[in-house]
């Protein structure tokens, strides 16, 4: 909304404070309201760096909100972005209210994001972010290092005991171009256009070979192996669960947690609409097909 508004500021200005040429024939009432309405240049000056600012938490809410599910993977990521992005000295006219703005929001970022997390949460946001094929080559070298410890101090009391399986590999998939994601981190400042790469789709091949268990560091070594870019994390994880048991036990434990209860509440408030007291008759099974029928398009890509 506050985008919008200021983009149609010369038609506000306009309205206000042109408005017997561009609507004639108003009133006094008329006229002494819109005059009442009338923004000065200093208020147009905080306007614009405060969209200027939360241009990017627009952009971050559209990553982690409606109607899908996103996990802590892209929470970390999105919270990585937003962080650099307040860093970020402004270099708009209007950059010393913008800076003092993005100061801010940085020592509430701060305080949300940091000092009240617990170190049990930030462990859980890195390793799901590592663990996740869309996320990991997006993360720093410095955090997939912070990474792999806090993985390797997980794995160091598991007791999974493999047996000598069939091992499916398949080959490499395509990289979606123009990904959210990576528009969302060139937006905060952490990528450039010239550093994404686009994999090509290359013929999908079935290999069976049969490994014994693999240790800590070799399923560690693996999945650094194997790893792709373009890869979604069903894709991955669905043809190497078996190849990796360990990591995948900890994806079953990190990478299912959504980032953002807003799906979940948003559903409810549908349900609770669909099932109001003019349609209060409405019987509990009819309102379940109604709320799956919603999600149909979502149902129909994981079948």
């Amino acid at each position: 909304m506050l985008k919008r508004f200021v983009e149609y500021q010369s038609v506000i200005e306009n309205i206000t404070i042109l408005h017997q040429s561009v609507i004639p024939g108003l009133s006094a009432p008329a006229v002494c309201h819109l005059k009442k309405l009338t923004f000065t240049d200093e208020e147009w000056d905080h306007l614009i760096p405060t969209r200027n600012v939360l241009h990017t938490f627009n952009e971050a809410s559209r990553l982690l909100t409606g109607r899908r599910y996103q996990t802590l993977s892209v929470g970390y990521i999105v919270s990585c972005g937003l962080y650099h992005a307040l860093l970020q000295p402004s270099l708009t006219p209007q950059a010393s209210i913008e800076n003092v703005i993005r100061t801010s929001l940085l020592d509430a970022f701060t305080q949300h994001f940091d000092r009240k997390l617990s170190d049990d949460q930030k462990e859980a946001l890195i390793i799901s972010a590592y663990l996740d094929p869309h996320t990991f080559k997006r993360m720093t070298d410095g955090d997939r290092n912070t990474a792999e410890e806090s993985i390797l101090k997980q794995l160091i009391t598991d007791t999974t005991i493999g047996k000598t399986r069939n091992i499916y590999e398949p080959g490499a998939s395509q990289q979606r171009k123009n990904d959210p994601l990576d528009m969302f981190l060139i937006d905060c400042g952490i990528l450039s256009h010239a550093s994404l790469t686009t994999t090509t789709t290359t013929t999908t091949t079935t290999t069976y070979n049969t490994v014994q268990q693999r240790s800590i560091k070799e399923e560690h070594a693996f999945y650094l192996d194997r790893v792709q870019v373009g890869q979604s994390i069903q894709e991955f994880w669905s043809s190497y669960e078996m190849e990796l048991p360990r990591l995948a036990a900890l994806v079953r434990a990190y990478n299912i947690r959504p980032a953002s209860s807003v799906a979940s509440e948003s559903l409810f408030s549908i349900a609770g609409y669909v099932q109001r007291k003019q349609r209060s008759s409405l019987a509990s099974n009819t309102l379940r097909y109604s709320m799956v029928l919603r999600d149909r398009d979502i149902l129909a890509t994981l079948v």
